[in-house]
């Protein structure tokens, strides 16, 4: 998890905007970060939000930091640092992200009352020493139907501490609503100010030895052809599910993948490798190489041993 984020470096997400009269909501633009994603060169005004991805609990329900090396209370960089933004971007609002994960074992407390209670003073006391902070994001992952009620009950209790202490609660999105809708929506959603879909993730991150879309917004040939693994097919989801198009961050892809290859001129070529590379690199690489057909908002460019995947000017 921690790896996936540092090679995102500053994720952009914006609203879905589905409804035709523009609320402020619609305006925003959400822009995710550690320490080493950005620096005071960095266009943070752009940004309407800031979440800086700093505290994970831990196995026993303590609140911990994510890089302790850089985001103490007393260290300049890491927390300080991007508060410290405020000063130049004083209409961002700035958030603390807070990562949990099952799979990690750092959240398996949540079926314990009285570890969610003495929890959710902890995140309010780490807010509250930073006067810029204006709340929480949470993302939990990998939860199951064995959470939903605790999970339920977490965001609950969490929204009204923070709303006592003058502070917002912000939320993720699992991609994979078909999967994850029913664990994680609960009544509390639709009253936070957002809540992100993590459409931004690499949908076919399994599909290692091939070359592949990022996130389609609609299905495409098989093997990629699945609409649990594509924006529409998820946004339409969580809408079903009971939340406004004007609650829903949707989460783009500021990045790309390069795929080692050869000869690879399409999605589905036998690939060696891949990692994350910048939006940059892909756009430069694409002007001086051959670039394919945009297929589903997914645009792709290849030479004789590489190919990059990444999301359109068009989708974006």
């Amino acid at each position: 998890m921690m790896d996936k984020l540092l090679l995102l470096r500053v994720l952009f997400a914006f609203v879905v905007g589905l409804q035709i009269r523009e609320t402020a909501a619609q305006r925003s633009r959400v822009c995710f970060a550690q320490s080493s994603d950005y620096s005071t060169n960095t266009a943070l005004g752009f940004c309407s939000h800031g979440i800086y991805m700093a505290l994970q609990p831990t196995s026993r329900a303590l609140l911990g930091l994510i890089n302790p090396a850089n985001d103490a209370d007393d260290l300049l960089g890491g927390i300080k640092k991007f508060t410290s933004r405020k000063t130049t971007y004083p209409y961002v609002e700035m958030y603390l992200g807070l990562v949990g994960s099952i799979t990690a074992g750092n959240i398996v407390w949540l079926n314990t009352a009285a570890s969610r209670n003495s929890f959710i003073p902890l995140v309010i006391q780490k807010l509250q020493t930073y006067p810029e902070i204006s709340g929480v994001y949470v993302d939990f992952e990998g939860l199951t139907t064995t959470f939903t009620n605790a999970y339920t009950t977490f965001i609950a209790s969490l929204k009204t501490a923070l709303d006592a202490a003058n502070l917002k609660l912000v939320t993720a999105l699992p991609y994979d609503a078909l999967a994850s809708a029913d664990i994680y929506y609960n009544p509390t959603l639709p009253t936070l100010p957002f809540n992100v879909l993590k459409s931004y993730e690499d949908m076919y991150a399994t599909s290692t030895t091939l070359t592949h879309p990022l996130s389609p917004l609609f299905p495409l040939a098989a093997p990629f052809n699945a609409d649990s693994k594509t924006i529409s097919n998820n946004v339409f989801r969580w809408v079903i599910k009971g939340l406004a198009t004007s609650n829903i961050i949707l989460g783009l892809p500021m990045y790309s993948l390069k795929f080692t290859t050869s000869g690879a001129t399409a999605f589905g070529g036998a690939a060696t490798a891949v990692v994350k590379d910048t939006y940059c690199n892909a756009l430069i690489f694409g002007s001086t190489n051959t670039a394919g057909t945009a297929q589903a908002g997914e645009g792709f460019s290849y030479s004789a041993t590489s190919f990059y995947t990444y999301n359109t000017f068009t989708s974006l």
